[in-house]
């Protein structure tokens, strides 16, 4: 039996429209994206961005957190580098922060159809 593929932000986006994903679920095959380089090796235009910096002072967190996390909320699966201990039990804590629905249409709105990633040839960039 071949089942219909479906990445989950799609199925999620359907499913707020309605009532029928219950229903429908158990004969789809859902993936979640996968990050790579869930920072955008820390693209100036991103991290320097007044609202995301704004954002990361109200929560009392870094801008890689919130970076994080909104990215957690989408369904795209994260492995955040780290080379200290430390920074490996604050990439843990990013399941702990909560964006609020505003705040992730926001992150949303500084989309700008770019890619901060240049893959040539094997060498990525």
């Amino acid at each position: 039996m071949l089942l219909p593929l479906v990445k989950a932000r799609t199925l999620k986006k359907i499913c707020s429209y309605t009532s029928i994903c219950n229903n429908i679920v158990k004969n789809i095959y859902i993936y979640n994206d996968q990050a790579f380089s869930s920072l955008a090796r820390h693209e100036p235009a991103l991290v320097q961005d007044p609202m995301v910096l704004d954002m990361a002072k109200k929560h009392n967190t870094t801008v890689p957190m919130i970076l994080l996390s909104w990215a957690l909320s989408q369904g795209v699966g994260i492995i955040p580098k780290s080379a200290t201990p430390e920074r490996i039990v604050d990439n843990f804590k990013v399941t702990e922060l909560k964006l609020s629905e505003e705040e992730i249409e926001s992150l949303h709105k500084l989309n700008r159809d770019q890619h901060y990633i240049r893959c040539y040839g094997w060498r990525v960039l």
